[in-house]
């Protein structure tokens, strides 16, 4: 099947004569730092970097999961990291089914605690009845943290930027605004071609305190100091700092009961099956007249767009409903999330605001303040990059997919893309000549 959002091998675009050295790279990647937020009097820094050099706006898909896209060049329906994958139905176990005769407060509590005290076992929040039947394909932010740049090499068989260069680069991810300043302070510049910071922690926030624009604007700056330091630091070294971020977030405003809709539309649990993130739930059907009810009270939601496999391709997903990642899609607006869902338990919430300053906010109010992950048709589903280096310039157009950051990363370092790597580059080193007449 065609892939909409891959472009050729002959679109790559190259200087084609002899250019400037390629530099050491390194990548602060910033998840949800909002181009709408930043101006001269919160992120002087940035501001004046996307003022001074060429940038390009980064087109995202409906997921919050967009790591994988970004470093292995190959959209969802390739690497397989698409959240969950339904197994085939098989006869319950005795001790299965005395388990799902027990409340759902009861069993996702006690699986609550086993995730607290085993990381690895994963969607603790989702009854046993249901969390059986997916094969996760997941790999967020927590397990990015704890294994490193050793979960990244090689994504559903294909190499990221990472397996590409091997030693030669470094991955990190900080969720403590703590750890911020020093990380940046003390990290060795030039050691490494590529050097990739993921500051997860402002996107962490964000989650739960962009209904306080103050509080926001602050770790806006703190954001903003921590990638001046960078900058500076790569300077006296001689690497270049690229400042990526993949999307922003939009304040949330209201939420959709799923739960309530799907009693309410009176179809059996046994003729479906349903995995809900905050901004996306997706179904799978046992039978077509389960399918065209589902369909029908899920179309007659507010605040809601429905999607079939077929309409996910214009987004670059290209799944059947054969591969078993889902049948249909439901996607919030934006401003508007699912609550309750399949990530959110009492347990959890009062652990987590507890736990981590960050996240606070949630045990005054268990929905999400801010949100993306929406249908990419909204500023707040809009990231950007820019490489703040007089010798780089745009390679084509100023916009451009997930896929292209991969091939773009490694052209910079003048290292080939793997040949799966087909998406367009995005920023091309200028010739030698062109530097030396713009100064």
């Amino acid at each position: 099947m065609g892939d909409p959002m891959t472009h050729n091998d002959a679109d790559r675009n190259r200087s084609g004569t002899a250019s400037v050295d390629p530099l050491p790279l390194v990548v602060c990647y910033v998840p949800g730092f909002d181009r709408r937020r930043i101006d001269e009097a919160t992120t002087p820094f940035v501001n004046a970097q996307l003022a001074k050099h060429t940038s390009v706006t980064i087109k995202t898909q409906p997921t919050t999961e967009l790591v994988p896209t970004m470093i292995t060049g190959v959209n969802p329906h390739q690497h397989r990291l698409w959240q969950v994958r339904l197994k085939a139905d098989r006869p319950r176990a005795l001790l299965e089914r005395a388990i799902d005769t027990l409340p759902d407060a009861v069993t996702t509590t006690f699986q609550c605690v086993r995730h607290r005290i085993d990381s690895s076992f994963d969607l603790p929040t989702i009854p046993p009845r249901r969390r059986r039947r997916f094969e996760q394909h997941r790999n967020k932010y927590l397990r990015r943290q704890k294994s490193g740049k050793s979960s990244m090499e090689s994504i559903g068989g294909f190499d990221s930027v990472f397996g590409v260069l091997g030693e030669n680069s470094r991955y990190r991810v900080i969720t403590r605004f703590e750890t911020m300043r020093d990380t940046a302070r003390h990290t060795p510049i030039g050691d490494v071609k590529l050097d990739f910071l993921e500051l997860y922690v402002f996107d962490l926030f964000s989650h739960w305190n962009l209904d306080r624009p103050e509080a926001i604007r602050e770790k806006m700056r703190e954001v903003d100091d921590t990638l001046a330091l960078l900058h500076e630091r790569c300077e006296k070294s001689g690497a270049k700092l690229v400042i990526l971020v993949d999307h922003g977030q939009e304040l949330v405003t209201g939420t959709v009961d799923l739960s309530a809709a799907l009693r309410d539309s009176g179809v059996s649990k046994n003729d479906y099956t349903f995995y809900s993130e905050v901004a996306v739930a997706r179904f799978w059907f046992g039978t077509a007249d389960a399918r065209r009810r589902i369909t029908a009270t899920l179309e007659a939601l507010p605040n809601v767009r429905v999607f079939d496999n077929q309409q996910m391709q214009a987004f670059g997903v290209c799944f059947e409903d054969n591969d078993g990642f889902g049948d249909l899609y439901a996607v919030t607006d934006h401003g508007h999330v699912f609550f309750p869902h399949d990530f959110y338990h009492p347990v959890v919430n009062w652990y987590m605001g507890r736990k981590y300053s960050e996240q606070t906010a949630r045990t005054r109010n268990p929905v999400h303040r801010g949100y993306h992950g929406h249908v990419p048709d909204h500023p707040a589903d809009d990231g950007f990059a820019v490489v703040c280096d007089d010798a780089v310039a745009l390679a084509g157009g100023d916009e451009g997919v997930l896929i292209d950051v991969a091939p773009t990363l490694l052209r910079l370092l003048d290292v080939e893309p793997a040949p799966h790597m087909t998406g367009r580059v995005l920023f091309e080193r200028r010739t030698a000549a062109s530097v030396s007449r713009a100064a």
